[in-house]
């Protein structure tokens, strides 16, 4: 199917670097985290210092996307080369009552490629959903070892495995939660945001979001202004702990011999309007407040540059990516379908691909800088936005010739598609992990 698909697009050329043959990795993953909150704001504020001295060494993707709108298909996706409709991990967000797939065990993974090179690899992720335990989605195939932990705890653990693995090759996950809903009042917060929030808003934060979801309130000015206070509050708060984390890299001599990679595995909705509804959370539409994310990668021979609009990243690039630069070979039988954004080969897509749901009921979408493509397979039917005009989309438009050679890349995606055959359905979750994902959001 790759080869398919990049000829009905068209791919620019980036600043290349040679191999980084004796290169670590370090992988940070801050979950939900909207690319337009990464960097200064429109008043010249920053709420993620530490990824902005990040980003001023290294490539800034200013268009990268997620391969889907919420943890489970986005991860699937970028530690496998694969879209995810050829992953094997198929489930449907917030209905409890569907069997779950897990990531099919014929995959193969940019860390089962990396541990078969001799690097040590080892992850840590404060996110539930992704963790190891009796409801393992398989993500973590590859990884000697695959650690559940939380935000407070993760630079320290970060740190300590850095002090043991620097001596030899390695590659070090680490994810973050970060901004993801709920999102607590932060002590010492009003040193940050001022006195404009009174302590009595934070009684109703958590009450905020299932008014808005379940019962259709509308916030006020003052309620819209503190949630995203918060989001942005947390996300500083992750960023001070990948604050760490750098700098030890630094103190141990391995900034100038590690390729860091630091991106989202989706965004989330502000206050977006959808389909004529105010949407806060995630895992629903295919809108770039879900998709769009950040992406920075540094390394040695790795340029300090800005990619625009005609260069559009996606995650499923970074499994590819990351071998190129490392100078190991793609093996054509792992049927990896990103590119490689650094290395020799270095080459940037025009579009990026999205899906959701479970059959029947998927959803896709594509869509490059200017334009956007939704396909409902079950339905036959095409919706086309304009995201020049309209970024949001809060409207459709009629077919242009540019969509309709975007909507041939998706229908051959549909059409040729080839997910693994061994994925077994698997219970959804009961009793704590539950819990948590209720809480969390990603079931009701």
């Amino acid at each position: 199917m790759l080869p398919l698909l990049l000829t009905l697009g068209i791919q620019s050329a980036v600043a290349t670097t040679d191999t980084c043959d004796d290169c670590n990795v370090l992988w940070i993953v801050i979950d939900t985290t909207r690319e337009d909150f990464v960097g200064p704001d429109e008043n010249g504020r920053s709420h993620t210092p530490n990824l902005d001295r990040l980003g001023a060494r290294g490539l800034v993707f200013e268009h990268a996307y997620a391969q889907g709108p919420d943890t489970m298909i986005s991860v699937s996706s970028y530690m496998t080369g694969r879209y995810r409709l050829n992953t094997g991990m198929d489930f449907t967000t917030f209905n409890r009552e569907q069997n779950f797939h897990p990531l099919a065990g014929e995959v193969t993974t940019i860390a089962e490629v990396l541990k078969s090179e001799g690097y040590r690899t080892k992850g840590f992720t404060s996110n539930a959903l992704i963790a190891a335990h009796k409801w393992d989605l398989e993500l973590h195939q590859g990884f000697e070892s695959w650690t559940r932990t939380n935000d407070p705890d993760l630079a320290a653990q970060g740190m300590a495995a850095l002090d043991e693995l620097k001596d030899e090759p390695f590659l070090l996950y680490l994810h973050l939660m970060g901004p993801h809903f709920p999102n607590a009042r932060r002590p010492d917060f009003e040193s940050r945001w001022g006195d404009e929030f009174p302590a009595s808003l934070d009684d109703a934060t958590g009450t905020i979001y299932a008014d808005v979801r379940k019962k259709g309130r509308e916030l006020t000015d003052q309620e819209e202004r503190y949630l995203k206070a918060l989001y942005a509050d947390d996300l500083w708060a992750a960023d001070q702990e990948v604050g760490k984390v750098l700098d030890h890299l630094e103190s141990l001599g391995l900034a100038d011999e590690t390729l860091v990679i630091f991106t989202s595995d989706h965004g989330e909705e502000l206050g977006e309007l959808i389909n004529g509804q105010v949407v806060w959370g995630h895992g629903g539409a295919l809108r770039r407040g879900l998709l769009g994310v950040p992406l920075t990668i540094a390394g040695p021979g790795i340029p300090a540059k800005r990619l625009g609009a005609e260069n559009v990243a996606e995650l499923v690039d970074l499994a590819p990516s990351i071998a190129g630069y490392l100078g190991i070979d793609i093996d054509p039988s792992w049927l990896w379908e990103g590119q490689a954004l650094i290395g020799p080969e270095a080459v940037v897509g025009s579009h990026a691909i999205a899906d959701r749901g479970i059959s029947p009921n998927h959803t896709l979408s594509i869509r490059d800088a200017a334009r956007s493509v939704h396909y409902i397979p079950s339905k036959s039917k095409y919706f086309y936005g304009d995201l020049v005009n309209d970024p949001k989309e809060k409207a459709w438009v009629p077919q242009s010739p540019e969509h309709l050679s975007m909507q041939e890349i998706v229908q051959q995606y549909w059409d040729t598609m080839h997910p693994p055959g061994s994925a077994e359905d698997m219970d959804a979750p009961d009793g704590e992990l539950l819990d948590q994902l209720q809480e969390l959001g990603y079931m009701e």
